[in-house]
Order: C-alpha cells, then sequence, then structure tokens
C-alpha cells in the first residue's frame, strides 16, 4: 500500500500464495490479470504512515506504532509462547542476553521500548522479531511491464491471520527529518521485509527454509545476524541498486532467504538465493 515514486512501482502486499518467478516481459499480460485480481480482492491495507526516527534514541523510535498496536502485538505474543517450549525460551533468553545486548546493542533498546508500552519483555519482542526468520512462508516477484518499469510484487501469508492483517503498517524510516525509505512491515517488527528507497531501489525479504530455534540459536551465536536485520541495515545506507545487491552478498545471516531486488532501469531485478553462510544462486532480470 505504498505510492507509486519515479520508476519503481511499490510492493503490494497480498494474503494468498503464488509460487516465486523471474518473469520477462512476454509473460506480463497473464501476470497483470493475476496481480490486478490479488490486489482487488486480498490486499491488505494500513490506514496510517508512521515515521521511525532514526535521530532518537532506540528505546523511542517504535513508540507511537507500540501505542498504536498493543492489543495487537500482546494478542500474537500469547499465541507464540504457546508454540515455544520452557526449554527453549530459556535458551532464546540466555541468547537475547549473552548476544544481542552485546553484539546488537541498537535492536536490543528498541525491543525493550516496544516491550515498555505493550507490557512485554524485551526478550518477548526479541522472541516476536525472530519469528518470521524460522519461517518459509510469503512470496516475492520483480517484473517487468511493457513500458520497461519494473514491478516488485509480494505477498504476505506467513501466519497469525486475521490478526496479523490488523498490524501491518507502512513507516517512513528518516535521518535529520530527511527521509531514507519506505517499508511495509508488522506492527512491533524491527527488521526489514519490504522496503523502497524513492528513484533508487525496492526490496522484498522471503523466508526460504523452516528454521528451528536451535539453528537460529546457533548461527546468531557463530556472529551471523538475522536477515531482516540485516537488510535493515542495508536499506538505510545503500544509495543504489547495485549497492543493495552487492551488500546482500556479503552477509552472514542466521537463516536461508530469498531476496528479491529491483531497480529503476529496464534491467534492474535480481533474486538472490541465500543459503545461512553465503548466496547459492543469483538470476538476473532477462
Amino acid at each position: 500500500n505504498m505510492k507509486c515514486m519515479a520508476n519503481v512501482v511499490p510492493t503490494a502486499q497480498y494474503n494468498a500464495g503464488f509460487q516465486y518467478l523471474i518473469l520477462a516481459q512476454r509473460h506480463m499480460k497473464l501476470l497483470s490479470i493475476f496481480l490486478t485480481l490479488f490486489v482487488l480482492l486480498h490486499t491488505i491495507r494500513a490506514d496510517k504512515e508512521y515515521v521511525i526516527d532514526m535521530d532518537l534514541p532506540p528505546v523511542e523510535r517504535y513508540a507511537e506504532i507500540a501505542k498504536d498496536h498493543r492489543e495487537q502485538i500482546r494478542k500474537v505474543f500469547e499465541t507464540a509462547k504457546n508454540m515455544v517450549s520452557r526449554n527453549i525460551w530459556r535458551i532464546v533468553a540466555d541468547t537475547f542476553r549473552i548476544v544481542t545486548v552485546k553484539k546488537y546493542k541498537e535492536y536490543a533498546e528498541e525491543f525493550a521500548g516496544i516491550g515498555q508500552l505493550t507490557d512485554l519483555s524485551a526478550i518477548d519482542v526479541y522472541v516476536l522479531n525472530c519469528f518470521y526468520e524460522m519461517s518459509a512462508m510469503c512470496t516475492s516477484i520483480v517484473a517487468r511491464d511493457k513500458n520497461n518499469k519494473l514491478i516488485l510484487a509480494r505477498n504476505f501469508d506467513f501466519g497469525f491471520d486475521p490478526v496479523i492483517r490488523k498490524m501491518y503498517t507502512n513507516v517512513v524510516y528518516k535521518r535529520q527529518v530527511k527521509e531514507i525509505v519506505r517499508c511495509g512491515n508488522i506492527a512491533g517488527y524491527v527488521g526489514a521485509l519490504t522496503c523502497m528507497r524513492l528513484k533508487a531501489f525496492a526490496l522484498a525479504m522471503n523466508g526460504r527454509v523452516r528454521n528451528q530455534f536451535k539453528e537460529f540459536i546457533l548461527k546468531l551465536g557463530e556472529g551471523n545476524i538475522p536477515t531482516a536485520w540485516m537488510l535493515r541495515e542495508v536499506v538505510l545506507n545503500a544509495e543504489s541498486y547495485e549497492a543493495v545487491v552487492r551488500m546482500v552478498v556479503g552477509r552472514r545471516t542466521v537463516s536461508a532467504s530469498f531476496v528479491v531486488i529491483a531497480g529503476i532501469k529496464e534491467d534492474e531485478g535480481t533474486v538472490i538465493t541465500r543459503d545461512k553462510d553465503r548466496p547459492v544462486d543469483t538470476k538476473k532480470l532477462s
């Protein structure tokens, strides 16, 4: 539900799955019909746009979102809590204190700020932020229309529906009052799932292989970064399509994923298939 700017057609959010594809121009007529149906029937809309001011202390950045979505965040937490054993919960808590607080202090403080306004602990919010990394859901595509403009589109089907539908938010990250990037996200989530930098690029991340908590924690302990945190750093710092592709390829993450990237030129479309430690395949829009 982001507004169209420049030559990047922004991400649309859908609530039904379809296969991951890179589509050449000859497929666009069928794709247009298909996507139009999903836009009409299944689009998740956000009624309000939130500003995340990166110049604020981390504990304050997500205050407005946390206040507006307090009950939904707590409801999703209660559901998630029943899916994790006490033993795993203790391991996650230990990892949060040992790894996240020390190495990713900024994120830990953001979790604490969200927790203060939702009556959850920073560890609780951290666990919620880990759930997407451990799922293998959602799909994105990059395509080119008959006018050689690029389209990046995705669905949003990783569970907890219909609660999640009410938690979809449009956020604008800013520094020194200047807009950096726009993202479509879930309230309480601090990573980057779908983002667009005006006149530069659009990007979406999808889970590739369902991960176990133990694998997630092991990789975090080895120094790998959660994929959505890595992508947030990428979109906040990269200023071009080429820079995004280079930065995504060069990082080690805790989960396998598909990262779908669109630029503003007709040949700037890439799907990077990632394992936890490295990319295993890269496909370009031809």
